[in-house]
C-alpha cells in the first residue's frame, strides 16, 4: 500500500550517473519535507527502502537501487518553465485549432479551460486603490523635432481598440494596459538609450483589483496528491506563461508566437480576474502587470521626464 503511495513521487527521480546528487530521502525531504526530523538521514533512507522493497525477497532487493545512493530529478527543469504539455498546447493553438481547441489523442495537453480557473485562487493578489503603478513611454511632445515636454496623462493610457496591435497578452483590436509595479521596471521595459528622455506616469486603481500573480506559482504542496505528475505539469505551464509574458515583443516576430499567452489570458479574464502580474525580463527584481480593463485605473495628471544616464547590458554567447 505504501509502495503504491510513494511510487508516483519516486518516479520523479533517477539514479545519478556521476558524483552529483543526493540520497533519495534527502531529495524527497527537500521538496516535500516528508520524513520526521527525529530520524537521521540514514534512518530515513532505510525506512524508504522498506517502503520500496518490503515485499521483495532478499535476492531481489539486492538488484534494486538503494535510497542511500545518489539520485537526481528526472529533469533539472522539473520546477522550471519548460513543459511538454505547454509545448504541445502552444503548437496546437498556433498551427491546428485556435478558437475552439480540439486536442487529438496524440496530444498530451488538456484544454486549460477545464483546469486553469481552479488554480488561480491560490495565486491571486489584491490591489487596493492606494496601490501605485507606473507606465513609461519614450520621448515626449515635440516642437520642431525637439522634445519640449512630457506626454500628457491621456497620452499614456491604453490605445483605443481600433489602434490596439497584438501584445504579449492581448490580440489585435483588444486593448489591455501594460504597467509596472515600480519606476525602474517601467522605464527599463521601454528599452531607452543613454541620454534619452522618457515620460513617466503614475496610476492607481479606481477599485480593488484581483490580479493573478504568476511570479509566485507554488510547488505542488504534497507528494501524495492524486495525479501528481499532472499537477506538477500544470504548475509548470503557469511558470511557462510567466516566462513567455516576460519575453520582449520583437517587431519582426510572428504574431502567432503570443497566441498561447493570449488564450490563457482570456481564460484568466473569464475567471473574474482583472489582470496578471508577471516577471520583468529587464529588471532583476521588478514585476509587470497587464490589466484587462484599462478604465479600472486612473492616471495622475502630472507626468514627468526622466533622463537615461546608464544602460546595463548582459549577454551570453551562442
Amino acid at each position: 500500500m505504501l509502495n503504491q503511495l510513494f511510487q508516483p513521487v519516486i518516479e520523479l527521480f533517477q539514479l545519478s550517473q556521476d558524483s552529483e546528487g543526493e540520497s533519495l530521502a534527502y531529495c524527497l525531504n527537500e521538496d516535500w519535507d516528508i520524513f520526521s526530523d527525529h530520524l537521521t538521514l540514514d534512518e530515513q533512507n532505510e525506512l524508504l527502502d522498506e517502503i520500496r522493497f518490503g515485499d521483495l525477497r532478499p535476492k531481489e532487493r539486492y538488484l534494486e537501487d538503494n535510497s542511500s545512493e545518489l539520485w537526481i530529478p528526472n529533469s533539472d527543469l522539473f520546477y522550471g518553465s519548460r513543459s511538454e504539455e505547454w509545448s504541445e498546447f502552444s503548437y496546437h493553438i498556433r498551427y491546428k485549432r485556435r478558437f475552439i481547441l480540439a486536442p487529438s489523442e496524440e496530444d498530451r495537453f488538456t484544454d486549460p479551460r477545464k483546469w486553469l480557473p481552479s488554480l488561480l485562487k491560490g495565486i491571486t493578489k489584491m490591489y487596493s486603490p492606494k496601490a501605485r503603478f507606473f507606465r513609461a513611454r519614450r520621448g515626449g511632445n515635440k516642437e520642431k523635432y525637439k522634445v519640449i515636454e512630457p506626454y500628457a496623462a491621456k497620452d499614456m493610457e491604453a490605445p483605443p481598440p481600433e489602434k490596439a496591435v497584438y501584445g504579449r497578452a492581448n490580440p489585435p483590436g483588444i486593448a489591455y494596459l501594460y504597467a509596472a509595479e515600480d519606476e525602474k521596471t517601467a522605464i527599463s521595459e521601454v528599452r531607452p538609450h543613454v541620454g534619452e528622455l522618457v515620460t513617466l506616469a503614475k496610476l492607481h486603481p479606481k477599485r480593488e483589483l484581483r490580479i493573478v500573480d504568476l511570479t509566485k506559482v507554488p510547488k505542488v504542496r504534497s507528494a501524495f496528491e492524486s495525479n501528481l505528475h499532472e499537477q506538477i505539469e500544470r504548475t509548470k505551464i503557469l511558470r511557462a506563461l510567466n516566462h513567455e509574458l516576460a519575453r520582449p515583443v520583437h517587431p519582426d516576430e510572428s504574431a502567432v508566437r503570443y497566441v498561447p499567452c493570449q488564450y490563457l489570458a482570456e481564460i484568466i479574464l473569464d475567471a473574474g480576474m482583472d489582470g496578471i502580474l508577471y516577471s520583468s525580463s529587464v529588471s532583476d527584481s521588478g514585476n509587470n502587470l497587464v490589466l484587462f480593463f484599462p478604465n479600472s485605473v486612473e492616471f495622475e495628471e502630472e507626468t514627468g521626464f526622466v533622463k537615461i544616464s546608464k544602460v546595463d547590458v548582459s549577454y551570453y554567447r551562442r
